[in-house]
């Protein structure tokens, strides 16, 4: 470099390959931030896809289930033998059980972050 002295013209080289490191180093986190962001829009797709499938399989089950304690609830005041009522009240528990699950899946809100619903069934309830 003409015209400087040979101790500015290596701090100037210094200060240029420090500059060019940091340029690197930038560019380098800034392709990192570009690529996780890539693969958290591929995530969030993923999850979208598996929540309507989620819902589709919860709507029919709901289909399922439905006529079954509507059975149930037809045919209560019919049945007189206490083992086939034993039988209609837990195929009536059941299919409430099974219910209450669509229920909780269909409740969880679609782009909720982070947010989860319990997907427990209730208890039991066995007389007898």
């Amino acid at each position: 470099m003409a015209g400087t002295h040979p101790s500015q013209e290596d701090e100037l080289r210094e200060t240029i390959a420090r500059l060019t490191r940091r340029l690197a180093e930038a560019e380098a986190a800034l392709d990192a931030a570009r690529a996780g962001k890539t693969s958290g829009a591929l995530r969030n797709e993923r999850l979208e896809a598996l929540g309507a499938r989620a819902s589709a399989i919860a709507h029919d089950l709901n289909n399922v289930f439905a006529p079954i304690m509507m059975a149930v609830s037809l045919l209560r005041p019919k049945v007189t033998d206490e083992k086939a009522m034993r039988v209609l009240t837990v195929l009536g528990e059941n299919a409430e059980r099974g219910a209450e699950l669509v229920r909780q899946v269909l409740a969880i809100e679609p782009g909720a972050e982070g947010g989860r619903a319990s997907a427990q069934a209730p208890r039991s309830r066995r007389r007898g």
